[in-house]
């Protein structure tokens, strides 16, 4: 008798099937495994010249929130991590896989103040040899912190940082005696400054709407004190930062000379950093001056707010008005 040909549906069937049987079970079993992750939270200071590992996760965004703003950010290779960063967030980054395989990369962060901070991204960097069924590590947020005394007015805004006040208050007693001079002094004379600088009136500002004006500039060997206070001017509330000092040749247009240089701030007060329309905040900046400078070169204060960082007011630091300021006798 002639034998029977299969059916086209039939044949389809049983290929189907045995599809099925061979591949399905163990490529569940493998993209169950794939996604069996341990969600970590982290915290670290800040501190220059360090790297930290940030471990990511494929299908899953990682945060890293900074204490001030974020000025750029650079990833070493970006066809293997994705990073965003938004100036309505300013603080905020986050950065994901951008490729299934093992992938590790460099990720560099700079904030408005002049920090630099450098991590190690990676992803499944231990995937092909890794034979257990245990959850992968993956930081989900990275909370970076400020040291100590950086950020002088972050100390009273975040919850993040209220364990770091607590230790303060009991090393402070231990450490008066050694150096009783250096602790007590600077902070008292930085507050008496700013009091003064409370009771002043409102020196001549320059800006648009962020206006800010010198009032005065107290001199004692090499370091500089300058007293200053901002207005919002604007339609809407915003929040100043730090405030800087630079050396420069020309301020035209609210912009500096390629010769511009930063001056570390020593120090610095600040009676408020949120203003809302119409509102003053008062300050005091303290830096040292250098041992030399350029002749047509110039200091500046240098003012901004957080949603427009590229556009700082700056006010030129006067130092021939300066005022000897000797001990305590102020």
């Amino acid at each position: 008798m002639p034998r029977k040909s299969l059916s086209p549906i039939v044949v389809l069937l049983t290929l189907s099937w045995t599809f099925l049987l061979g591949v399905s079970p163990a490529g569940r079993t493998s993209h169950a495994q794939s996604l069996e992750v341990q969600p970590q939270v982290i915290a670290k200071p800040i501190v220059d010249g360090k790297v930290i590992v940030l471990d990511l996760g494929l299908h899953f965004a990682t945060t890293i929130r900074m204490p001030e703003p974020v000025s750029s950010v650079v990833v070493g290779d970006p066809t293997l991590f994705k990073v965003e960063h938004s100036e309505k967030e300013p603080r905020l980054i986050f950065v994901k896989p951008a490729t299934p395989q093992p992938a590790e990369s460099n990720l560099l962060i700079s904030t408005v103040g002049g920090h630099n901070v450098s991590l190690l991204v990676r992803c499944n960097a231990e995937s092909s040899t890794k034979t257990s069924s245990s959850p992968r590590p993956v930081h989900f947020v990275m909370n970076y912190h400020s040291a100590s005394g950086f950020l002088i007015e972050e100390t009273g805004q975040g919850s993040l940082l209220i364990p770091e006040t607590v230790p303060l208050s009991r090393t402070a007693s231990t450490e008066v005696p050694v150096r009783a001079a250096p602790i007590d002094a600077a902070p008292d004379r930085m507050d008496r400054l700013l009091d003064e600088q409370k009771r002043a009136r409102l020196p001549s500002l320059e800006g648009s709407y962020l206006r800010v004006g010198i009032s005065r500039v107290y001199e004692e060997g090499t370091q500089i004190y300058v007293l200053f206070s901002a207005v919002n001017q604007s339609k809407n509330n915003i929040e100043i930062l730090s405030p800087q000092v630079q050396l420069a040749g020309s301020a035209h247009k609210k912009k500096l000379s390629a010769s511009s240089e930063q001056l570390p701030i020593t120090e610095f007060r600040l009676s408020r950093r949120k203003l809302s329309v119409g509102e003053r905040a008062d300050g005091v900046a303290q830096f040292e001056k250098p041992a030399f400078k350029q002749s047509h070169e110039s200091y500046f204060l240098q003012i901004a707010e957080s949603g427009a960082v590229d556009l700082p007011v700056l006010v030129p630091i006067r130092l021939g008005m300066s005022i000897p300021l000797k001990g305590e006798e102020r």
